[in-house]
């Protein structure tokens, strides 16, 4: 018997998320024991299927496997409310918690998604997740160099980040997460909106 290729196990770990997406809606975010438990924040598959297609990983029904990605990007679940996503350009801390994790999280996802939209020719699918993608630049305090939280509201809130800070967490502990600054000049246009 031959032992599978790398192309043919990667294909087979697509095909699997896809059936997830059939059961769920979306695509994985922390399947443990056959059920979703959402303990992770943004959508992982979606790099991950990006990139297979991208490498064209032959086994993978390409359009499924985008309409999933838009699908997961699209549909509200738990720690991804995408109407509040779509209204305000990013995740305001005062209507979700680990807001400046997952605005990171989710602009890296809709990247991903607006890349695959440009490969396929689905012009307004990308322009619609290019535009989300650069919703980081929503919470990036340029003068500083970091990423901080953003609220809809003037409120003062206490900020926790998700695995991402420099700084130990702490339950009454306000944290920033310092972005590298070798990437400065990424950020030379300000945003619109803060």
């Amino acid at each position: 018997m031959q032992p599978n290729t790398m192309s043919d196990v990667a294909a087979q770990f697509v095909r699997d998320m896809l059936l997830h997406h059939d059961t769920y809606g979306y695509l994985p975010i922390w399947d443990l024991w056959g059920q979703e438990n959402y303990c992770m924040i943004g959508n992982h598959a979606i790099p991950v299927i990006s990139d297979a297609i991208f490498a064209e990983i032959p086994g993978i029904d390409v359009e499924k496997a985008y309409k999933a990605m838009v699908e997961s990007s699209t549909r509200s679940h738990r720690n991804s409310p995408f109407e509040v996503w779509e209204e305000y350009g990013y995740m305001p801390q005062n209507l979700q918690k680990m807001s400046v994790s997952i605005t990171l999280e989710q602009a890296f996802d809709d990247w991903c998604v607006a890349a695959v939209a440009k490969k396929l020719g689905k012009t307004e699918d990308y322009e619609r997740f290019h535009k989300r993608s650069e919703s980081y630049r929503n919470l990036l305090c340029e003068s500083l160099i970091f990423m901080k939280e953003s609220l809809h509201a003037h409120r003062n809130l206490w900020i926790r980040y998700a695995e991402a800070s420099i700084t130990p967490l702490h339950a009454d502990m306000q944290v920033t997460m310092t972005v590298d600054r070798c990437l400065h000049g990424i950020f030379s246009q300000p945003s619109a909106s803060r």
